[in-house]
């Protein structure tokens, strides 16, 4: 036996009182609420009375940790928000890349894209290893530009005087038809001539120089002029 606190039974699910037990033995709350800090007995409230007692006691890993595929049911992918949209920017596992499926890592070599017959050499490696033999004969019109470009060149076989191209040429007077003439200058030549010569032949000084009282505008190469007793000779 003990003794009870005695409650104003006006206050019992009176607003601002206390809740009172409804005929199930469990709280029946004033409309208008009621001061919580007000305990009228020790409650024992089970899962039961608030409408969970298929609930297990288990936190979420221990949920988690007994789930099974069994447990998951299965969902049509239009169930799942946003995973349509998600996979529209994906690409299967059965896409290939030069026949290899994307199901794994793939890795290429030359063979997948048609080389397999071609060397990992640098150019510079193919180009050491090349000889004569290596390169076929080529008509000249299968060499772009050639043929138009030879168009502007000389044959080595075209000559100058007679003489070929196939190396650097020297001309004398000979090769311009002039091998007896003497390199003399008209000086040298009017300083040679004596009465001896002249009488021999019987060349007159006037026959070989132009006597002038005013030289010419314009005279032959070689052409010797004489005019106040100076001697004169045309020439490029």
């Amino acid at each position: 036996m003990a003794w009870k606190e005695l409650i104003d039974e006006s206050k019992i699910g009176a607003a601002g009182g206390v809740a009172g037990i409804d005929s199930s033995g469990r709280l029946s709350i004033p409309t208008g609420g009621f001061d919580r800090n007000i305990v009228i007995a020790d409650l024992n409230i089970t899962k039961a009375d608030v409408g969970l007692d298929k609930v297990e006691n288990k936190s979420a890993a221990d949920i988690l940790a007994e789930l099974t595929a069994g447990d998951i049911p299965d969902l049509d992918l239009t169930q799942i928000t946003g995973l349509t949209a998600a996979l529209g920017s994906k690409v299967p596992t059965t896409r290939t890349v030069q026949g290899k499926a994307l199901s794994s890592n793939i890795t290429l070599d030359k063979a997948d894209v048609g080389l397999g017959k071609v060397e990992d050499k640098s150019v510079a490696g193919i180009l050491a290893e090349l000889t004569a033999r290596d390169i076929p004969d080529l008509e000249l019109i299968q060499v772009t530009g050639l043929v138009v470009a030879l168009d502007s060149k000389v044959p080595t076989s075209r000559t100058v005087a007679g003489k070929a191209l196939s190396s650097n040429i020297t001309l004398d007077k000979a090769d311009v038809g002039l091998g007896k003439v003497e390199n003399k200058s008209a000086n040298d030549i009017y300083n040679g001539l004596t009465t001896e010569h002249i009488s021999a032949t019987g060349v007159k000084t006037s026959d070989l120089i132009n006597m002038v009282t005013t030289l010419p505008a314009v005279g032959d190469p070689g052409e010797i002029a004489m005019k106040d007793g100076v001697l004169y000779v045309w020439r490029d």
